[in-house]
């Protein structure tokens, strides 16, 4: 399962100038905002972007940037804590308030859009997703700009956008191209490399490149313990992204203590999002192989409840779930519920990604299941 580091950048510092009177205060609210998404508080930031919409809500007088600028923050803060919905409402009120204020062109406007690209992205809305990601690269051709922070972070996100849907090709494209930009920008030690360092992981590790792909979680683990401590979600993250790393290539125990000190952290910060169902999602590969399917039923039971609540059915957490629920059946030799769970499984994959390898897979686990019953009499044709 890839468990992607999703890119936000804060407002474009170009149109911060006609945001607040002194860049200082500026610099005030990124380190509040900054400070309640470090700390996990992500209800308490919230609280406090909604305050701060309130008083322009009730104020009679000329909505200005600040407006935008908090309801981008707002959007960020109701992805963190899965409230998708809520989060597209505020971001796409942030990019048509830009779009009216600054124009289409403005460093802000497409700030916007990168944010709400990455946010179809992780609710598995991959069209809309890509739609926005061709506008955006449009827009970036028609400014010039190709030496930006933002231009480097788009590229990261289009990059893990294809690789999502499984084009490795147009994902390394993407990927070699933000690495130079990241090489010209940041120190290699910088916290803006990491997100980078875990997308290439991913490739790399589809690529079947497995030392490049460890050297990239390591070095992007070395980052974030700097910049967040030992116990943040985001080393959960990595050691999640390394134990499936470890668990793709053999090393089972060392996998199983990865993930489970994952586990252990995101528990601790009662953070039960996306990061942490990856990692329920990746245990219950670790307890299959073990054929210990009682403990990998409960996981995988426990994690489909969560994204009931998170994302949409088409999401790739959901599919991989319903894979591995039918994995367990088969292994019980329950192949009528292994066939019925795939169905539903395969038939989300072919509405929203018909050539992606997951499908083949899939297609190939039932035919693999109809044998089954058609040897021991149960079932006497394909569908």
């Amino acid at each position: 399962m890839k468990n992607f580091r999703i890119i936000f950048l804060f407002k474009a510092i170009t149109g911060i100038t006609a945001m607040f009177a002194q860049e200082s205060v500026y610099e005030k609210e990124c380190r509040i905002i900054d400070g309640y998404i470090n700390s996990g508080d992500f209800v308490g930031g919230i609280d406090y972007l909604k305050q701060k919409i309130a008083i322009y809500d009730s104020s009679e007088s000329f909505l200005d940037s600040n407006y935008s600028f908090y309801q981008q923050e707002l959007g960020k803060l109701y992805y963190y804590i899965g409230e998708f919905n809520l989060a597209e409402k505020a971001i796409i009120e942030s990019i048509n308030f830009d779009k009216d204020l600054l124009g289409e062109r403005s460093d802000d406007y497409i700030s916007g859009l990168s944010v709400l690209s990455e946010l179809y992205r992780e609710m598995g809305l991959y069209e809309k997703s890509l739609s926005i990601s061709k506008q955006l690269s449009l827009l970036y051709s028609q400014i010039e700009i190709t030496d930006s922070t933002g231009y480097a972070y788009f590229l990261n996100n289009a990059g893990a956008l294809y690789l999502s849907i499984g084009n490795l090709s147009n994902a390394e494209i993407y990927f070699d191209s933000a690495k130079i930009i990241c090489n010209n920008l940041f120190s290699e030690n910088h916290p803006d490399v990491a997100p980078l360092l875990n997308n290439l992981g991913h490739f790399y590790k589809e690529k079947g490149q497995y030392a490049k792909a460890e050297k990239s979680y390591l070095k992007m683990m070395e980052i974030d313990k700097r910049h967040f401590g030992d116990h943040h979600v985001i080393i959960a993250q990595d050691l999640s992204n390394l134990g499936v790393l470890n668990s793709t290539i053999g090393n089972f125990a060392l996998a199983e203590k990865q993930l489970n000190l994952a586990k252990n952290i995101y528990e601790d910060n009662n953070d039960k999002r996306l990061g942490y169902v990856y990692t329920l999602s990746n245990l219950v590969v670790i307890h299959l192989l073990r054929n210990e399917l009682s403990e990998a039923e409960l996981l995988c039971n426990n994690a489909l409840k969560i994204t009931d609540t998170l994302v949409v059915k088409s999401h790739d957490i959901n599919t991989s779930l319903l894979s591995r629920l039918s994995n367990i059946y088969y292994s019980r030799k329950d192949y009528e519920h292994a066939i019925a769970i795939l169905s539903e499984s395969t038939e989300i994959l072919r509405s929203t990604n018909p050539y992606h390898i997951d499908l083949v897979n899939q297609l190939y686990n039932m035919g693999r299941s109809y044998d089954d019953l058609k040897e021991n009499g149960v079932c006497n044709h394909y569908p």
